[in-house]
């Protein structure tokens, strides 16, 4: 809330930039985040995934992750959706599903940029643009030194045909804040 209440501050003084609220969350094993409704509420976006109980069956995950109307924009998980590379193998979900929902609440999905995971791939990413889903690129860069991997989720989404207009963020700041939903959160059933 501290941090919230800074980059409000800082919004209000600035006639040359806009920082905006998000944060990563985790989708917890039954599907809620691991953020309070409060918080999550006065953010401009939110990335979620998964980070535990990768063996759930397909549909129980498939449920998990689902897109949730509501304030929160959120790409589901940038956390091994797909497998890393030569590490552990991905969970079971039904994607075309999670991508049905995410047009219809209005949701996009995450190209992990970070080397080791490279999901969504091209095929996903064209797959998403068919149904009208919008796609954010993330490096899930933990320091400076690894933002060099944006490249790679930018040849990504240019492999899957994606244009400006398909990626979050290459849209206009207003166009962004347009995109972003304004109603609070609430769980899909």
């Amino acid at each position: 809330m501290k941090q919230i209440d800074e980059i409000d501050r800082l919004n209000e003084k600035s006639k040359t930039f806009h920082i905006l609220k998000g944060t990563e969350v985790d989708i917890l094993a039954d599907g809620q985040l691991d953020f309070p409704e409060r918080v999550l509420e006065k953010l401009e976006f939110v990335v979620a995934g998964v980070h535990s109980s990768f063996k759930q069956e397909r549909k129980k995950m498939t449920q998990r992750i689902h897109p949730r109307p509501g304030k929160s924009s959120y790409a589901r998980s940038r956390s091994s959706l797909w497998k890393t590379l030569g590490g552990r193998e991905p969970y079971d979900v039904d994607l075309e599903e999670v991508m049905e929902t995410a047009h219809r609440f209005g949701k996009a999905l995450e190209i992990n940029a970070y080397y080791e995971r490279l999901d969504l791939n091209d095929i996903h990413c064209r797959k998403a643009k068919e149904m009208g889903v919008r796609v954010a690129i993330g490096t899930d860069a933990h320091h400076i030194d690894q933002m060099w991997m944006m490249s790679l989720g930018v040849a990504v989404a240019r492999r899957g045909w994606l244009g400006p207009t398909d990626v979050l963020n290459t849209l206009p700041l207003k166009a962004l804040m347009d995109w972003c939903p304004k109603n609070p959160m609430t769980r899909i059933a």
